[in-house]
Parts: C-alpha cells; sequence; structure tokens
C-alpha cells in the first residue's frame, strides 16, 4: 500500500506528506485535546469499531482536518489516515512535528473539485475502510464530497458526516436516505436522530445487497 504516491504536485491545489512540510517548516505542534474527542465521539466510535473489524481497519480518509484532532482519533483506530484541508494554514500548523508521520497524509486542496478527486483515485491503491466527511457544509458541498469519493470505499466499510444536524447537511441526508436526487436509497445505521453527536454514517453494502430490488 505505497500511500506516498499522495506525496504529487496537482493543479487546484499541493499534496504533501507530514515529511516533506516538517523538513521546510519548523513550528511548535499544536496541541489537541484528543481524550475530550474521543469522549465526545464515545457512541459512535463504539459503533465504528462493532461495524467494522480491527483487522479491516487499515484506510481512513476524512474531509476537512482543522485543528487535526479528528485525525488523531481515526489515527488510533486505522493504520493510514488521509486528510483533505483547503486552508494552508491549518495544514501547516498540524502537520509540524506530528508523531509517526509516515501514517499521516495530508492532501491540500479543494475536496470538492474534480481534480482533487481524480488525484485521489489516481494513487489509491486500495479501497477505503472509512470515510468522514467533514468539510464545508453547504449543501452542494456535502453532495460533491459524497460523490467525489464514496465509491471510494469497500463494501462492508462505513461513510459518515459530521454535523448532520446542520440544515444542509439534514436536507441532504434526507435525500440520500430516500433516493429522490441519488438511484437508490441509503439507510443511516447511526442516524443523527438516535444521538446527540450530530453524526450519520450508513456500511457501503456489497453489490448484490445494492443491486436487490425494493
Amino acid at each position: 500500500m505505497d500511500i506516498d504516491k499522495i506525496v504529487t504536485e496537482y493543479p487546484n491545489g499541493w499534496s504533501i506528506s507530514d515529511n516533506n512540510l516538517i523538513s521546510t517548516i519548523r513550528r511548535k505542534e499544536v496541541t489537541v485535546k484528543v481524550n475530550q474527542i474521543i469522549s465526545h465521539l464515545s457512541d459512535f466510535l463504539h459503533w465504528l469499531v462493532g461495524a467494522v473489524p480491527e483487522e479491516e481497519r487499515t484506510l481512513c480518509m476524512e474531509i476537512g482536518l482543522k485543528e487535526g484532532g479528528s485525525h488523531l482519533v481515526w489515527k488510533q483506530l486505522f493504520s493510514t489516515v488521509i486528510s483533505i484541508e483547503k486552508q494552508i494554514g491549518s495544514v501547516c500548523r498540524f502537520a509540524v512535528g506530528v508523531k509517526e508521520p509516515e501514517r499521516s497524509k495530508i492532501i491540500w486542496g479543494d475536496s470538492t473539485s474534480v481534480t482533487c478527486r481524480y488525484h485521489v483515485e489516481s494513487v489509491l491503491e486500495k479501497p477505503l475502510d472509512f470515510l468522514f466527511i467533514d468539510g464545508d457544509h453547504s449543501y452542494g458541498a456535502v453532495e460533491a464530497d459524497y460523490l467525489n469519493y464514496a465509491h471510494l470505499v469497500r463494501p462492508g466499510g462505513v461513510v459518515a458526516f459530521h454535523d448532520a444536524n446542520n440544515y444542509d447537511v439534514i436536507k441532504f441526508l434526507r435525500h440520500l436516505r430516500s433516493g429522490e436526487h441519488f438511484t437508490r436509497d441509503v439507510p443511516l445505521e447511526f442516524d443523527y436522530g438516535d444521538n446527540k453527536l450530530e453524526i450519520a454514517a450508513f456500511i457501503v453494502p456489497n453489490k448484490e445487497e445494492d443491486e436487490k430490488p425494493d
């Protein structure tokens, strides 16, 4: 699994590894309160580890790095974590001094762009086990992130949406659940209506299950 190929440059942004960034920028690593995040996500994390067995938790991708707290949480569960972030300041603050840089990969670019999607598709050598969508929360951006990357998640893997109580995210999830704007309805197995974590998620069905008539 050669995820290091993600360090290539592409037109609408740059894809960089922690090692490359650390060699050029010297700043103190941002302190992230990971324990607080784990506590906040406790119910979802228990559901996630039950949905994806440990031996199948190898590759995770999140959209939206921000301060890097969730990246570090996913890193405790998955062998390699990829984050897409369009704010270079967030990329720099997080990447400098990060531990085990070979397990953290950062893509600097706009996740909603077709160029970024093509770039990710071209460098991944295996499907994702988990996709966490937490970027721009406008309807168009959530839809673009879903259409750009959900197909990269293997059957049995998980797609999750953060801030699922946001108006536009709720609207998107309603359309996703009903199949109104998509090829078929998607049942949300961990729903914002059943928890206070503002997270909705579903397990990607096997192709045979997906092709079953309603």
